[in-house]
């Protein structure tokens, strides 16, 4: 009977042994079946490169929803820009012994009174006249591509024209103050809508360098140089003058022509004449609109009393184009009826009116060759 106990303790172990060994093989199984799987899933073609694509796709939509938010429309950012200081006046643009050039520029700083951030915020001014709106130049300011957060201010923000007044020294032009005519500068501003007028700024009649009121000094120089324009104006006679229009390119793809005046003079004064330039501005007969002007320097070696000078050409800077020689020729009848005005003057005097002459519609010295 204890053989047979003994016997059947042994054959219970055996089994619960066996039923072990069997749970512990299939668990090796699953782990290697679910290993196998992991692995077969990672090393399945074109997974990561799939993974990385959603990823990338994700945070584009993320990026794009953000800047959908951010989107302002013209009349939003209207009401959330505002120039919170100003400051203007004429600048000098360019100095030479015959004239000065001060165009108008303007400092602003601008607020941002909305809700919204402002990225690259674009700023521009249209210089205007104050008493008929016509425009006087165009100025552009530098990209402000920093963020301005609401509530926060831009630095002061420099926009000046590209053209503006010509005179024979800044002086003159705080002499004659009460004929300037007043500028005004509208600012327009733009992020990613279209461009939105956030308000205009008179442009003060204050020159650069230069104080309001003369001297004495500057007020008796003023003077002599004029009695030296009306001496400079006398002591010159026209002579053999002509205005026309002539090619200023002529090539192979493109033709231009523009108004000219040549003429020569006398010097019927009593000094020598040198160093002078000459000055024509071309306008249309019907609107007295300026259509181009034009200047040149001559006489570099004196002119005595009584002598004449040389041929002497002022063309225009502008006129009309077109890409072949007929077309030019059909067009004659559409060519604007123009008349120019001829300026003098020299390093000492502004510029002096000469006399004002009508310009033919005719077309001469055309190039032989084309120019290479």
């Amino acid at each position: 009977m204890a053989k047979n106990n003994n016997s059947k303790e042994q054959d219970l172990n055996k089994d619960k042994q066996d039923e072990q060994d069997i749970v512990e093989q299939f668990r090796e199984m699953l782990d290697e079946s679910v290993g196998d799987k992991k692995k077969s899933l990672w090393q399945k073609p074109g997974f990561i490169s799939k993974t990385l694509s959603i990823i990338t796709f994700i945070v584009l939509l993320i990026i794009f929803v953000n800047e959908i938010k951010n989107q302002i429309s013209p009349e939003e950012l209207k009401k959330s820009l505002k120039i919170s200081w100003s400051e203007s006046m004429f600048v000098n643009k360019s100095i030479t012994p015959y004239e000065v050039t001060i165009v108008p520029s303007i400092k602003i700083k601008i607020q941002n009174t909305g809700s919204k951030t402002l990225k690259t915020l674009r700023l521009s001014a249209s210089f205007i006249f104050a008493d008929n709106g016509e425009s006087l130049g165009e100025g552009v300011a530098n990209l402000i591509t920093k963020p301005l957060k609401p509530g926060e201010t831009t630095n002061p923000i420099t926009i000046r024209s590209m053209y503006g007044f010509k005179g024979s020294s800044k002086q003159a032009f705080i002499k004659n103050i009460d004929k300037w005519k007043k500028v005004k500068a509208r600012i327009l501003a733009r992020v990613n809508s279209g461009m939105v007028n956030i308000g205009e700024i008179d442009v003060k009649q204050v020159i650069e360098g230069v104080e309001k009121n003369l001297s004495e000094k500057d007020k008796k120089d003023i003077e002599t140089r004029n009695e030296m324009l009306k001496t400079l104006i006398s002591s010159i006679k026209i002579e053999e003058k002509e205005a026309y229009w002539r090619y200023k390119t002529y090539s192979k793809d493109k033709i231009i022509i523009v108004p000219s005046i040549k003429f020569n003079f006398t010097n019927i004064g009593k000094t020598p004449l040198h160093n002078l330039a000459f000055k024509g501005e071309f306008f249309n007969a019907n609107s007295n609109e300026i259509f181009t002007t034009g200047v040149i320097t001559s006489i570099k070696t004196p002119l005595s009393s009584k002598m004449r000078s040389k041929e002497i050409v002022v063309n225009g800077d502008y006129g009309y184009s077109a890409s072949n020689v007929k077309q030019i020729e059909n067009a004659g009848n559409n060519i604007q009826e123009l008349m120019v005005r001829l300026f003098v003057k020299s390093s000492a005097t502004e510029y002096g009116h000469l006399g004002t002459f009508v310009v033919k519609k005719t077309i001469k010295y055309k190039a032989q060759k084309y120019q290479r």
